[in-house]
């Protein structure tokens, strides 16, 4: 990991050392820094897929997620306004805690209860690869897996704030989700492996593959 001035050249002032790879990265609006992936130590510190920095690179002590994800990992991350994170990845428990590629933690790290996604995401390769956060409070998921919570679905969902599936959205895709972004008129963006590559939906009403607009290989 490194951090980057405003002109390319590297930072000197941030220093981080992790021991495998770093798949996401949020900033709390305070400037500290959330970052999420393969490892299982930072500043030789052990912390199981994902961790919080301070501004300058160093651990944050004060974020401490226990055993983690008990060795998997986290391929993404999204901030709450109210100070919680949630995280996705190819993970099946969370501080002991069945929890199956999809999770809620408190501010200090600990697992948010309240957060109950059942017995999460299911499929064949199984794994969350992005998560985004609504204005409203609803969280897109994307990634390769065909159902959450015992309910069929293909690589792309829409949960309620509590966990639970939010069924009045349903969409689906025949390769694997890896992006979304969400659009000021609400429509969400939708880029991955699937057969067109990218594609616009519709928020409001459930829909299949809305307006894909372009087909290349990235």
């Amino acid at each position: 990991m490194t951090r980057l001035n405003s002109d390319g050249t590297k930072d000197a002032s941030f220093t981080c050392s992790t021991d495998d790879n770093v798949r996401a990265i949020a900033i709390q609006p305070d400037g500290k820094i959330f970052i999420a992936g393969e490892f299982s130590h930072v500043d030789k510190i052990e912390r199981e897929g994902i961790a919080r920095l301070n501004t300058d690179g160093s651990l944050d002590t004060s974020f401490n997620p226990g055993s983690g994800t008990g060795g998997l990992n986290v391929f993404s991350i999204a901030l709450q306004s109210d100070g919680k994170i949630l995280v996705g990845g190819n993970f099946t428990s969370f501080y002991g805690i069945s929890r199956n590629k999809v999770a809620r933690l408190n501010s200090d790290g600990s697992l948010d209860l309240a957060f109950d996604p059942g017995t999460g995401f299911s499929g064949s390769s199984n794994f969350v690869q992005t998560i985004l956060l609504q204005p409203d409070g609803r969280i897109l998921v994307g990634g390769d897996f065909t159902s959450y919570n015992g309910t069929t679905l293909n690589r792309f969902a829409r949960l309620n704030s509590n966990g639970s599936l939010d069924s009045t959205f349903a969409s689906s895709f025949d390769g694997e989700v890896e992006a979304i972004a969400y659009q000021p008129d609400a429509k969400i963006i939708v880029g991955g492996l699937f057969t067109s590559h990218l594609a616009r939906l519709l928020n409001h009403f459930p829909i299949s593959l809305f307006l894909p607009f372009i087909s290349s290989r990235r």
